[in-house]
Parts: structure tokens; C-alpha cells; sequence
């Protein structure tokens, strides 16, 4: 039987770091991977974070720039961690324009409602008219 060289290891979400993965079986704990595959590591945390609508990755390519400067700033800080992903990926430019959206929405709301003049759109009709979808949606 020969050992598996674990050509197709992921990372699959662990809050303990023990979520390398193979075909084989489970890696776990593997500091060696982190390092050497971190873009798969950065890759996986952000497809999780999109998937449950945490932050809106508008394509592919937006996605790989996203993972590309994420790696490269836990190379620098010799961080694998995900909590150091998600920070760094949350902090990545690419994702700046969601931020300043829902700033300037913010404040126009505020300001209706402190001269009294209502709001021009709700909340939900601004999601839908985006195209973006409420994190609570279908829930209550």
C-alpha cells in the first residue's frame, strides 16, 4: 500500500486549526500545510464566509485578488490562523466598496429620520433593488 502524498488536502472550517483534509482521511492539525497551502486555506475560509453571506464576493476575480493579498499578508506575519484570515479577508480593499455602501446608506437613514422626513426606501427594498440578500432572510 503506498502512502498518499495528500495532493488533494483542503481545509475544511475547524475553530481548533485541525482542519486539513484529504481523500485519505482527516490531516488535522497540519502547521506544515497552513504555510504551504494557504491559499487554499484563505480560499476555503472565504467561499464559507460568502456562502453564508458574511461579506459579497462579486466574481471570480475579485475572489482571487482577495485570496492573493490575504496569503500574502499572512506570509509576512507568519499568521495561518483563521481568525488572522478572517480579520486580513474582512481588512482586504477588494471588499472596501460593501463597507462604504452600507456607510453612506447608514447615514442617509440617520438623517431622514433626524428631520423627520421618513426614509426614501426600506431597508429590505434596497436589499432586493442591490440584489443582495439580508443575512436573516427567511429566518423570522
Amino acid at each position: 500500500m503506498t502512502e498518499c502524498a495528500h495532493a488533494e488536502a483542503r481545509w475544511e472550517l475547524a475553530t481548533d486549526e485541525d482542519g486539513w483534509a484529504c481523500d485519505c482521511g482527516k490531516l488535522g492539525f497540519r502547521p506544515d500545510l497552513d504555510a504551504e497551502l494557504i491559499e487554499e486555506k484563505v480560499g476555503a475560509v472565504l467561499f464559507w464566509l460568502a456562502h453564508h453571506d458574511v461579506v459579497s464576493v462579486s466574481n471570480g476575480t475579485t475572489g482571487d485578488y482577495i485570496v492573493a493579498n490575504v496569503a500574502q499578508a499572512a506570509r509576512k506575519a507568519g499568521r495561518y490562523d483563521q481568525y488572522t484570515i478572517v480579520s486580513l479577508i474582512l481588512s482586504d480593499p477588494n471588499l472596501a466598496g460593501h463597507a462604504e455602501y452600507w456607510a453612506k446608506r447608514s447615514a442617509e437613514w440617520l438623517d431622514a429620520e433626524r428631520e423627520g422626513r421618513g426614509h426614501e426606501k426600506p431597508v429590505d427594498q434596497v436589499l432586493r433593488e442591490s440584489g443582495m440578500r439580508s443575512l436573516f432572510e427567511g429566518v423570522f
